[in-house]
């Protein structure tokens, strides 16, 4: 199964993310998904959650496109290394467009159940879309008694 579910989840990335093709949530996401770091003002749960999601981002990078550098299956689990790449058109996070190309990385991975997606954890994709887009965040040092 995990070259199926890899499949699956390659369309989230090539077809809806790149293509622009949205509407495939609807075949591919289970009605009980349940994504764990959703975009900024997107529902976190069915596939409507995830059609907003990646709707938000290409009105963000209307040239998105997404690079997927590795993936790997096991076990219903898939985790992707990919980069997201666009022009800065659209607001987000009270950020104007900049009309500046963005690129970061990010690790994905997914939870495939009976050959539809039913969870979604990201690691860095937050972290490094605000840095790309010029937001940083400063650590204090800590403090020694």
């Amino acid at each position: 199964m995990s070259e199926a579910d890899k499949a699956i989840v390659r369309r989230v990335f090539d077809e809806m993310a790149t293509q622009g093709n949205l509407d495939i949530a609807y075949a591919i996401y289970s009605p009980r998904y349940i994504d764990h770091q959703p975009f900024p003002g997107a529902p976190d749960k069915g596939p409507e959650g995830a059609h907003t999601s990646i709707g938000l981002m290409r009105t963000v990078c209307p040239d998105l496109v997404v690079t997927t550098h590795e993936m790997s299956a096991h076990d219903g689990l898939v985790a992707c290394h990919n980069t997201w790449a666009g022009t800065h058109l659209g607001e987000v996070l009270n950020i104007p467009p900049t009309g500046q190309p963005v690129s970061f990385n990010a690790l994905v991975v997914f939870r495939v159940d009976q050959g539809l997606i039913a969870e979604r954890w990201s690691i860095g994709f937050d972290q490094n879309m605000r840095r790309a887009l010029g937001l940083t965040f400063k650590w204090s040092s800590p403090r020694v008694s």
